[in-house]
């Protein structure tokens, strides 16, 4: 995972403690195939993809979501996202 400096930063850790968890974000950036990044309160940025995105839901930069978070291959992704309604 990247932080605000585009330097890579260890949240293997925090993945461990929170997968259950569910956290706020808001969506910083997303692609023409619906994969993006979540800016999380922390300061980080969590990935995530398309398939990842509760109901299909269209996600916009600036909306905030809720997730939990998910390790594959020793990267940390969003899960099970949700947009919160304003």
């Amino acid at each position: 995972m990247k932080d605000g400096t585009d330097n890579q930063i260890d949240v293997g850790g925090l993945c461990g403690a929170l997968k259950a968890a569910r956290m706020v974000g808001i969506i910083k950036k997303v692609n023409r195939e619906g994969s993006g990044i979540i800016a999380v309160a922390n300061g980080s940025k969590v990935p995530f993809v398309r398939s990842d995105v509760l109901n299909q839901q269209t996600l916009k930069p600036g909306g905030r979501v809720v997730f939990s978070l998910r390790e594959v291959k020793g990267k940390t992704f969003a899960q099970n996202i949700e947009a919160v309604p304003r």
